[in-house]
Parts: structure tokens; C-alpha cells; sequence
């Protein structure tokens, strides 16, 4: 058996970025006194190795399991029991993707994760820990290669193009769309929904491959709990939207209250064991638009026949110095949910949680198949 490789661990400050923890039911303050982040290289698996591990008959068969064992990973991320309040490792978990054709022969796939501790010398533990629970239970459709020196982790972590973003024009965050619809006699909130699909996330890889600048792609997962108080406004937002849908009569409102009335009755029974979810994009010289809008339509794109959704939605930064903060954020793997968007206070965090399966779509590894994607190669070192 051959000796694993042990990663590079960079520990930081904690609590540097107003970091809350949720604890019995409302937001406190915590003392999180230090951060401690490892990147790994994604490298895909050779086409030929993994055709040769499929259970099914069919080539097909290769995608959906290898989709299911990407959602198992995910859920595994999670804690065990119905917790009260967010234990503090604060484990974090982030795939992404940069595009640089100075620097590198394709798009580089890297997983980056923390954890924190009290001290160093826990946090660098967790993090050890973390590493080896991640190096066995990553889909084995993909090989995890730690960075083991500071530059190499930098370089995994995509910090050269964070360090240089300094506009508003260079950073967005896409999110799920969410607003007020009014029925000419009461109002009621939407918030849309992340779709899983087998296919439409090769118009990522695609379109990132594309940029005529370096680009990268950022996906955050935080495992959280579901708050009493959270629990409750979702029950009463979703027996109101299914009353207000037999009562609508225009049928420009009717189409979201049915949307709305499922999306929620859907959270009331799956949003159990919630992640904070978040999707950026950075590129330094300014982020093209078509990006954020190849990555929203591809992370909302709905079945065949199905009904059109609420969609997605792309913030940027309201001013430098708020850029400073979000590549902070990016930098230690930041789930930040006090951006000043949320239109109703009591789905502060709930706009931002996602269950397993909307999840496991939005961090949804490539999986090319035998010829590879059009004008897309993956680096694989």
C-alpha cells in the first residue's frame, strides 16, 4: 500500500470576517480562532479505467452512477442526527475551476476544504483528518492530488487571481432568483431552485473554456442546520402560497404561486439537513457577460415539458471595497449570508440553503464523455 500524500495546510485567522455560528435558535457570536484550508487537483480518470468499473450494461450507465456516487459524497459531508445548533469546524467544502491560457493547457479542476479549531495545532489536525475522510470517499471516477508546498497550494487555489481583482466589474455571484409577487390584493415571497441535469453542465466547462480571459469558477458548500424559527417560517410561507394558488385569478401570478406552493411544500420535507450554497465568478480585466449567464441557465435549466422556473439572478459588489471582501471570503472559504439582499429577514439564510440534490447539481464534477467535450481539455497537472 502506498503511503498517502499528506497536503499542505495554510491556517489563517478566524472570526477575520464577522464569522457567525448558529447556535439554539438565533445567530451568536463565536470565537473561531483559526482557519486551516487544503486544495487538491481534480484529475478525471481515463475514460478506458472507468468503462471498465461501470455496473450497468450500457455506457450511460457510467454518468448516472457516477452522479449518484458524487450526491452520496455530498450528503456524507453532512452531520449525523437532527442537531440543534452548527457544530464549530465549520467544515467547507469548495470546487473550482480556473481557466488561465497563459498559465495553464486546459481548464484546472481543484477541491478545496476547511475546517476550524481553537488553536493551530487543532485546526491543523481537523484539517489532516478532513483530508484523509475526503481522500477515501471521493468518487473514485476522479484521483485527488494534494498540493504539498505553499506555491503549489496558492496556485490550486486560484489566490494569483483573487489577488488581482480589485473592480466591481470583475466579480458576481449568481444566485437563485428570489422577489415579491404581488396578486392585487396580498404579496408573497419566491425564491427559485437549483436544477439537476445530466448534461446542461457541460455548458459550463464549455464556456469557461472559451474566455478570452482567466477566468474562475468557485462553487461553496457549508453543511448548516435548519433553525426552529426557520422551520416555521418555511410551514407558514408554504400553507399561505398554496392558499393564495386557490385563490389567484391571474394567470401571470397563478404560474409562480404553483411554483412556489410545490418549491416550498418541497423545502418543508427535504430541507432537513441544509448547505449553504454560493456561486462566484471572478476574472481579472473584467468578467464577460455571457459567463454568469451560461453558468445561471446551466444550474436552472428545467426537464423537457417541464414548466419554466423563477430562474437565477447575478449580484456584483456594490463597491471596491466590497470586492475586498468577497475575495477575503473566497480566499477562506467564506459562506458569508449577511450581504443586505434578502428582501424578507426570516429567509436570510434560507435563500442561500440548498437540500442534497440541489447540491449535488451545483457541485457537480465533469464528466466528459469518451471524445471529450468540444474544444474543452482538463488539466491534469
Amino acid at each position: 500500500m502506498e503511503t498517502l500524500d499528506i497536503p499542505w495546510i495554510e491556517i489563517g485567522p478566524g472570526n477575520k470576517f464577522g464569522e457567525k455560528a448558529v447556535k439554539k435558535g438565533e445567530y451568536k457570536t463565536v470565537e473561531i480562532s483559526y482557519h486551516a484550508v487544503f486544495a487538491c487537483l481534480v484529475r478525471i480518470r481515463p475514460f478506458e479505467q472507468l468503462d471498465g468499473r461501470k455496473w450497468g450494461w450500457v455506457a450511460g450507465a457510467l454518468l448516472e452512477e457516477a452522479r449518484e456516487r458524487q450526491r452520496l459524497f455530498i450528503e456524507t459531508q453532512h452531520y449525523p442526527g437532527e442537531l440543534q445548533e452548527e457544530p464549530p469546524e465549520h467544515r467547507t467544502l469548495a470546487l473550482r475551476c480556473v481557466h488561465d491560457q497563459h498559465t495553464l493547457a486546459g481548464l484546472r479542476l481543484s477541491l478545496l476544504a476547511k475546517v476550524c479549531g481553537s488553536s493551530i495545532e487543532t485546526a491543523r489536525q481537523a484539517a489532516l483528518n478532513y483530508w484523509y475522510e475526503l481522500h477515501s470517499i471521493f468518487p473514485y471516477d476522479y484521483e485527488l492530488i494534494p498540493a504539498q508546498t505553499q506555491k503549489d497550494f496558492q496556485e490550486l487555489s486560484g489566490w494569483n487571481i483573487l489577488n488581482q481583482v480589485t473592480k466591481v466589474s470583475e466579480f458576481a455571484q449568481v444566485q437563485r432568483f428570489e422577489g415579491i409577487v404581488n396578486t392585487n390584493e396580498e404579496r408573497f415571497y419566491l425564491l427559485g431552485s437549483w436544477k439537476s441535469s445530466s448534461y446542461a453542465n457541460e455548458q459550463i466547462w464549455r464556456a469557461l473554456a472559451g474566455s478570452d480571459k482567466p477566468v474562475m469558477l468557485n462553487i461553496c458548500l457549508r453543511p448548516t442546520v435548519l433553525l426552529e424559527s426557520e422551520r416555521f417560517a418555511l410551514a407558514g410561507i408554504a400553507e399561505r402560497t398554496q392558499k393564495i394558488t386557490q385563490e389567484v385569478h391571474l394567470s401571470n401570478v397563478q404560474v409562480h404561486a404553483d411554483f412556489a406552493a410545490k418549491n416550498y411544500a418541497h423545502l418543508v420535507e427535504f430541507l432537513r439537513k441544509p448547505y449553504i450554497a454560493q456561486v462566484c465568478l471572478v476574472s481579472p480585466g473584467g468578467l464577460a457577460e455571457y459567463l454568469p449567464r451560461a453558468v445561471g441557465f446551466a444550474l436552472t435549466h428545467a426537464a423537457e415539458h417541464e414548466p419554466a422556473t423563477p430562474g437565477f439572478q447575478v449580484f456584483q459588489p456594490r463597491d471596491p471595497s466590497e470586492v475586498t471582501d468577497w475575495c477575503s471570503q473566497l480566499t477562506w472559504l467564506e459562506n458569508s449570508i449577511n450581504d443586505g439582499w434578502s428582501i424578507d429577514e426570516r429567509f436570510a439564510r434560507i435563500r442561500k440553503m440548498v437540500d442534497a440534490y440541489e447540491a449535488s447539481a451545483l457541485l457537480s464534477l465533469p464528466f466528459p464523455p469518451k471524445a471529450g467535450f468540444p474544444d474543452v481539455i482538463f488539466a491534469i497537472d
